[in-house]
């Protein structure tokens, strides 16, 4: 494409940075690709390939609601932790980083809670359940102490709450044999907590932004007053 002066016209926003990530993305796309292809030609040979992929209301023969619940929690897991560390990559120090150690930790929760590492995996290995669990209450406790200067923030005051309401819900779980519904309730609010602290943390870190390209000035510190 060619300007009126007759000159070619570059690519808007086609920087060298961004050609970059372009390239890394085709490789990406063309590994897992080729991957997907072996994976096939290797798993046409095995036989119950299906347990490993396919939905397991599909393979247990259980109703279709069987396990909702569970996977409702396992999107707010997931959803809490992207929001986490989005929103700690448009923070400043410290908030950002705060941001991202809630983020991975929630990340791990994730993992974990939709793997069931510390139900079966890890103690099949050899690791006992509760020492996985008291892992998980140390890291906890750290980012709680890390937390601690913005508990007078509205951000700070629902980290807090997400805490607490998860902490309550592992009491449920090793105290009170077959609560269900409050040991879920409780974590699902506490993820609606933590998911509101970085989704707070994320609008004002993006107005602090857009104020700043209004007024023409330096690009501002998008930390957040709440």
């Amino acid at each position: 494409m060619r300007a009126a002066s007759g000159h070619p016209r570059a690519v808007e926003g086609l920087t060298p940075a961004r050609v970059g990530q372009v390239l890394v993305a085709v490789a990406v796309v063309a590994l897992m690709a080729a991957a997907v292809t072996a994976a096939a030609a290797v798993s046409a040979a095995i036989p119950d390939t299906g347990y490993l992929t396919r939905d397991p209301t599909s393979v247990g023969r259980v109703p279709w609601w069987a396990g909702s619940v569970s996977r409702l929690t396992n999107l707010a897991w997931a959803s809490a932790a992207t929001l986490a560390v989005v929103a700690g990559l448009v923070a400043t120090p410290p908030r950002r980083r705060l941001l991202l150690l809630l983020g991975a930790f929630l990340a791990a929760l994730t993992l974990d809670d939709t793997m069931m590492l510390h139900d079966a995996i890890l103690p099949g290995r050899g690791i006992p359940e509760k020492l996985v669990v008291a892992a998980y209450a140390a890291a906890g406790l750290a980012l709680a102490w890390l937390w601690w200067p913005l508990r007078r923030t509205a951000s700070g005051l629902a980290f807090y709450f997400g805490a607490g309401m998860f902490a309550v819900s592992v009491a449920i779980d090793v105290l009170i044999a077959k609560a269900y519904v409050p040991e879920d309730a409780t974590k699902l609010l506490g993820l609606l907590a933590w998911g509101l602290c970085a989704w707070w943390t994320f609008t004002d870190g993006l107005a602090a932004l857009r104020s700043s390209a209004r007024s023409g000035g330096a690009s501002p510190a998008p930390d957040v007053s709440r």
